[in-house]
């Protein structure tokens, strides 16, 4: 049997820079927070980048990306709390004015959303959460809950998706 360390603190990284190196290339520059090694990769793209800082942050995406000008699906999906839309937390903030958090290893008590709570995405705006538990879906809004026949059929059928998924045989 090996023997465990009293207090082990698993290195973080926080970053130091970032910058476009050239039209096709950008690199970002971690220390971390148990050593003092700098660390840098540059990562590549296909085709320019454009860039935006929102409160401090920079946000990166490439230069043909072209926007979406349909109007989003009535649609009702719970994303995964680990999902790379949800599992960074200040941008998480940012983009949809409210804080999540993965509630799974805090005390019961002091959970506001519950256990494993998906984030709740109605066509294009997160605006909630669900909790799935003994066959029962709970949902909590930030604000309330949308108005009308096609959101609630939207959500009824995300409800039965993720009942199918939750019961197929593995």
């Amino acid at each position: 049997m090996l023997d465990a360390p009293g207090t082990w603190e698993a290195p973080t990284w926080r970053a130091l820079d970032f910058s476009f190196d050239a039209p096709h290339a950008y690199s970002f520059s971690f220390e971390s927070n148990d050593t003092e090694t700098r660390s840098t990769f540059t990562a590549r793209a296909r085709g320019d980048l454009d860039a935006a800082d929102v409160e401090g942050t920079r946000y990166v995406w490439p230069a043909d990306l072209a926007p979406v000008d349909a109007d989003p699906p009535d649609r009702v999906r719970f994303l995964a709390p680990f999902d790379p839309v949800v599992w960074d937390r200040r941008r998480f903030a940012q983009l949809w004015g409210w804080e999540y958090r993965f509630e799974a290893y805090t005390p019961v008590a002091k959970r506001v959303m519950g256990y494993y709570a998906m984030p709740l995405l109605w066509q294009d705006r997160l605006i909630g959460w669900a909790n799935y538990a003994n066959s029962d879906v709970e949902v909590g809004y930030v604000d309330r809950a949308p108005a009308g026949v096609t959101y609630a059929k939207a959500l009824d059928a995300e409800i039965d998706r993720l009942g199918t998924f939750l019961t197929q045989p593995r």
